[in-house]
């Protein structure tokens, strides 16, 4: 990890099989993605950031992506990721939260994809 990913993006995910990660800029939303594109070299050699379109950030970026809109309006409305961004568990993947998920921001965000939440109130 470089200085300026560490000191200034916001992890949102990391690959540990592909040794990738994927970083947002908290002021202006850029997307950066940290590669190790040597493959020949001692643990893919030197780090690469790379600031990437949004066509190269879907290209490059795992399996739950599509979550990715959800978690932008979260950090957009205040909120923060914990930890290490988005890891696998038993039945996909988790992203935790610094603070609570705000249900009513969300909800029109999914319904635009056809999905249907209703919570337990």
């Amino acid at each position: 990890m470089t200085h300026y990913s560490r000191d200034h993006l916001t992890e949102l995910w990391a690959d540990p099989v592909n040794w990738r990660s994927g970083f947002v800029c908290p002021d202006s939303g850029q997307l950066w993605i940290m590669d190790f594109p040597h493959a020949e070299l001692q643990a893919g050699g030197p780090g690469r950031l790379r600031v990437v379109s949004d066509a190269e950030w879907a290209d490059e970026s795992p399996a739950w992506l599509h979550l990715m809109k959800l978690v932008y309006a979260l950090v957009a409305s205040g909120n923060s990721v914990a930890g290490r961004g988005f890891t696998p568990n038993q039945g996909g993947w988790d992203c935790e939260m610094t603070a609570g998920l705000d249900l009513e921001l969300l909800a029109p965000l999914i319904a635009r994809d056809g999905h249907d939440i209703r919570s337990s109130r």
